[in-house]
């Protein structure tokens, strides 16, 4: 019987999620849901604000880069170790 009910509940939660996937919060089950979408907007705005030294700062025009990539350090120190073992 406990198998049963767990399965039940899995089965509800799946729906539930499916439902605020297809139908996103502000419409799933009426609405009812829409207050913290809103709250979730207004915190995200707020936490993306740029102050003003970070707005007058340059923007690189290209990111560094090392010339052999990530890789390429740790490739370097396993043949100097394997250089030294010999």
């Amino acid at each position: 019987m406990g198998k049963v009910i767990v399965i039940l509940l899995i089965a509800a939660a799946a729906w539930v999620g499916s439902v605020f996937h297809t139908e996103g919060t502000d419409k799933a089950f009426g609405g009812i849901f829409a207050p913290i979408e809103s709250v979730r907007e207004s915190e995200s705005s707020a936490v993306l604000a740029l102050s003003p030294a970070a707005q007058a700062a340059d923007v690189p025009a290209q990111p560094r880069m090392n010339a052999g990539g990530v890789t390429q350090g740790v490739r370097n120190r396993l043949n100097e170790s394997s250089e030294r073992r010999r």
